[in-house]
């Protein structure tokens, strides 16, 4: 198989399970709304979004502050 193709695979089945998720994360929104009646726990996978937002918050912080200390090449 093509590099390429294999990347557009790993992306389309990625972003898939993304859609996924935060469809069960809406589901379990709505129960915490008090706005659905059916049981849904909340998904584990979720806990992955906050410590990736939080890295990508701390480069952007740290590259909008001018820093020299802080290089793109650490990220």
């Amino acid at each position: 198989m093509p590099v390429g193709l294999v990347r557009k695979l790993v992306q389309a089945v990625f972003v898939a399970y993304s859609v996924f998720i935060g469809f069960r994360f809406y589901r379990f929104y709505l129960l915490a709304l008090d706005r659905s009646e059916n049981f849904v726990p909340r998904p584990a996978s979720i806990e992955v979004f906050l410590p990736i937002s939080a890295m990508l918050e701390l480069k952007n912080f740290l590259m909008a502050t001018g820093s020299t200390r802080y290089t793109p090449q650490v990220w």
